[in-house]
């Protein structure tokens, strides 16, 4: 019988893809057996000590409370360490139409000018406030009269951008950015100085630079999502 061949020895990289790999098949087996704890612990009899007993030793366990659980895609990196894989960003088209503008920015494109040459010293952040008290206290039939024009423009969009997805399936709007994670509210007030305000004033996080990517393997873990 000839002799084995000798297996060919595994680099630093392959070896913490394999782990990696391992560490999630692990976590699946738990996720199994907390299952199967869960379902013994409501139909095998226990009496009430063996109950209070399992609690304790539980609750001194858990130094954490439970989290929700969600899959995520892992690529291995040029230096071996798995990370959450990136999504692929759709290029959006700017030539794409447009979002219509709400009932207050349709306001203050009316009275934006008038209030600028009244105010000429008036810093453009004073100016928005100004504009938004005056929007406040403005009567209903005259917002009445920039609702009615937003609504005309929604509904001419929404013919817009459906002749432009049938003639561009592959493209993706620019105002259509977060239309899949929730519904933009109509509301004028999302647009006041003061919520726009706040945002400028928020400090810009910088980006870290992403490390090269040297390969790929599917490697799905299981990472802690707050409730």
């Amino acid at each position: 019988m000839p002799p084995k061949e000798p297996k060919e020895e595994l680099d630093l990289d392959q070896k913490k893809a394999q782990l990696a790999i391992k560490f999630n098949n692990a976590a699946r087996q738990f996720s199994a057996l907390a299952e199967v704890l869960s379902k013994a612990v409501t139909e095998v009899p226990i009496d009430e000590s063996t109950v209070n007993n399992l609690t304790e030793l539980l609750n001194a366990a858990i130094t954490k409370p439970s989290r929700k659980r969600k899959l995520v895609a892992l690529e291995i990196g040029e230096d071996g360490v798995p990370r959450k894989k990136k999504r692929e960003k759709k290029i959006k088209d700017p030539n794409a139409p447009k979002g219509p503008a709400s009932a207050y920015i349709l306001f203050q494109n009316d009275i934006r000018s008038a209030y600028k040459k009244e105010h000429p010293d008036m810093s453009n952040k004073e100016l928005l406030r100004l504009i938004g008290d005056q929007w406040k206290t403005l009567a209903d039939d005259k917002k009445d009269f920039y609702r009615d024009q937003h609504g005309r423009a929604k509904k001419k969009h929404e013919v817009d951008l459906a002749a432009y997805n049938a003639q561009h399936p592959d493209q993706v709007p620019t105002e259509a950015k977060d239309s899949g994670k929730k519904k933009k509210k109509d509301d004028e007030e999302s647009d006041h100085p003061a919520t726009k305000e706040v945002a400028k004033a928020a400090p810009k996080t910088a980006k870290k630079a992403a490390a090269p990517v040297r390969s790929f393997i599917p490697v799905v873990t299981f990472a802690d999502v707050a409730d």
